[in-house]
């Protein structure tokens, strides 16, 4: 797959999708945190820009006479753009990977998959949010788990946790591995994301030996 199919995958993911025009629309009607304009930086050198179809025709005039002009990540332009037309918005500046195929071969025994309703997910926190966790556990209690925070037929995206007194041992680096060798097992594409500021996952992505597939500016209407 080309960095550009992984870019589509997670949006899909998201919720969000294209146009015939190429113009970001809700894949159903309760998509949250739905972005007014996307612009990604591609692992190949390649960018990627895209603003919701949602948006009025003299602002999506004014946005494409400036999206050649744009060079990442700098979007001030563009919420300028925004501002002129009394629309707010939030910037949010994030990371995403890919797991090589080497983790489907990958066996981490440390790291056992638990349901949403054992009593140790629960108190973990982590129920209600996919059928299967990857947890270390150890005298009935929870240390760390990853858990698809958002999952389809064809890509999932990991939310990793560990507890407090347990960080900087590497037990992130076990769930998540274990997490996503059974995602690759099962056929669906495994996806890792942070905040661009957020240190600790940066960290983790780089323990992993993740490939940054992309990273990406969205513009979300406040």
């Amino acid at each position: 797959m080309k960095p550009l199919d992984f870019l589509y995958l997670q949006m899909k993911l998201e919720g969000i999708g294209l146009n015939e025009h190429g113009h970001l629309i809700p894949l159903y009607s309760d998509v949250e945190d739905f972005p007014m304009f996307l612009f990604a930086q591609l692992n190949d050198g390649k960018t990627a820009c895209h603003f919701a179809a949602s948006l009025s025709g003299v602002l999506q005039t004014s946005l494409g006479e400036q999206i050649p002009c744009l060079q990442f990540p700098n979007v001030q332009k563009i919420i300028d753009i925004f501002e002129e037309y009394s629309i707010k918005v939030e910037l949010g500046h994030f990371k995403i990977y890919w797991f090589p195929e080497q983790y489907q071969d990958m066996v981490e025994n440390e790291a056992r998959p638990f349901s949403e309703d054992d009593p140790c997910v629960q108190a973990f926190g982590f129920d209600g949010l996919s059928d299967t966790v990857y947890a270390v556990e150890r005298e009935g209690e929870i240390l760390s788990a990853c858990v698809s925070s958002r999952q389809n037929n064809y890509s999932a995206e990991a939310w990793v946790m560990t507890t407090p007194n347990q960080r900087g041992k590497g037990l992130g680096t076990i769930v998540v591995s274990r997490w996503a060798s059974e995602m690759l097992r099962a056929g669906i594409i495994p996806f890792y994301s942070h905040a661009i500021d957020n240190v600790p996952s940066a960290r983790l992505a780089d323990r992993l030996d993740l490939v940054l597939m992309f990273e990406e500016i969205v513009l979300e209407e406040t």
